[in-house]
């Protein structure tokens, strides 16, 4: 509960990177978004992703959001991809909160991370840096900026689609254990 009403998570920040086939630029987007069922944040939102309360309370509303998101979805059907369930639950969760139909066909939000696990044979949750790093690619600093994961997410997506092309399989899973032994 919170302030004797019952808790709903809900979208505050988002970021979509747009790309055609080839990985090149097509449409970016980044807003805070205002909270429908809780208005304001906590300080421990803001704490842990290190954002400004005044950023989320003057962001756009949740409509807005929504179309443009759909806006995005009739221009260029696109598949969406997630890094980790959270993400396509809380879409979905934020159509019932709002009282909007859901944007997305069956099929066209995918989580990048659950095909990882899969196909790799990792047996744990994979961090979205971790990931980028097992690729060998440096990532600098977690910032937990939605415009900034996006564009990780993207470069992931992209490394994934070329590992998939190499005549032997891609040590993803090596690197990564590589990675959490060091640690």
């Amino acid at each position: 509960e919170y302030r004797g009403k019952p808790f709903v998570s809900e979208i505050i920040q988002v970021g979509v990177i747009l790309t055609d086939a080839s990985g090149n630029l097509v449409e970016k987007f980044s807003s805070y978004i205002r909270p429908t069922a809780h208005p304001k944040v906590t300080g421990r939102t803001t704490d842990f992703l290190k954002i400004n309360k005044d950023a989320v309370a003057t962001g756009m509303g949740y409509r807005d959001f929504y179309k443009i998101i759909k806006d995005i979805i009739q221009r260029f059907n696109p598949m969406f991809f997630v890094w980790g369930a959270n993400d396509g639950f809380m879409l979905k969760s934020s159509y019932e909160v709002n009282r909007l139909e859901p944007l997305f066909a069956e099929g066209q939000i995918i989580n990048l991370q659950q095909v990882h696990r899969q196909y790799f044979e990792v047996g744990q949750d994979i961090g979205l840096y971790n990931a980028l790093k097992s690729y060998g690619l440096e990532t600098g600093i977690q910032i937990h900026d939605a415009l900034v994961d996006a564009l990780i997410l993207s470069h992931i997506f992209f490394q994934f689609r070329n590992a998939l092309e190499l005549p032997e399989k891609f040590p993803f899973k090596e690197k990564y254990e590589g990675l959490m032994h060091k640690k």
